[in-house]
């Protein structure tokens, strides 16, 4: 019996303490119920935030050859451009070259490749290495992606017969790699995502001739009979 009259009492005095808090918040005023929602939205976001942004980091860290391969389409697809992905070409009996994606646009073929760096890039773009800066803060020298994407340029035209300047190298990073790369060049740049149209809009604002719609349609043939892949999109 002590028992069940100890619950009874319980539950009155829940009841109460509810029936407190309901008073206490129908007395507050305007302004003070207003600070309470905004803590509540704050917090909230501040949750969001906390959940959202690594597991995206890590999504396009995973998956940032498909990230880069929607934006790079979209442009496509809005401008008529032909696209040719995941190009593989031989050199010889021993070595193969990759390009991720080789764009045809009006005035200018351009050659791209992938990068994700999980950190900051410092240097001369005619330097061997760069320097690759981590969210630490800790420095160490990478692969000059340029002297990567200058060679493949290189290749190509001399395999195809493609006049070189017709190409425009293009180092693609994700946008939270800040480039601090100096560079001089007109032909090979380094973008990240987020700028990619607007460089391609750029460089094809050039006071220069459209590339011949038949001798366009030969590049392209050319370009993909070499494909040890053969997809396109």
């Amino acid at each position: 019996m002590t028992l069940i009259f100890k619950d009874i009492f319980d539950i009155i005095n829940l009841k109460v303490d509810t029936m407190k808090n309901l008073s206490t918040l129908i007395n507050l005023t305007p302004l003070q119920i207003s600070f309470m929602v905004c803590i509540v939205v704050v917090g909230l976001a501040l949750i969001f935030c906390a959940i959202f942004f690594p597991i995206r980091h890590h999504y396009i860290c995973k998956k940032f050859h498909e990230y880069y391969y929607k934006k790079i389409y979209r442009v496509a697809f809005n401008q008529d451009y032909y696209l040719i992905n995941d190009f593989l070409f031989r050199i010889d009996d021993s070595t193969v070259m990759g390009i991720d994606h080789i764009l045809f646009a009006d005035r200018y073929i351009f050659i791209i490749n992938d990068y994700f760096y999980d950190g900051d890039l410092l240097g001369n773009a005619d330097d061997k290495s760069l320097i690759f800066v981590n969210k630490k803060g800790n420095k160490q020298y990478t692969d000059n992606p340029f002297i990567t994407s200058e060679k493949i340029v290189s290749r190509l035209s001399m395999i195809t017969g493609i006049d070189s300047s017709l190409m425009i190298g293009v180092v693609f990073v994700n946008n939270s790699c800040k480039c601090f790369v100096k560079s001089e060049s007109k032909q090979f740049y380094i973008v990240q995502r987020k700028y990619f149209k607007m460089l391609i809009k750029n460089v094809e604002s050039r006071t220069v001739g459209r590339i011949n719609p038949v001798q366009l349609d030969s590049a392209v043939k050319a370009i993909y009979r070499l494909n040890r892949r053969k997809h396109t999109k």
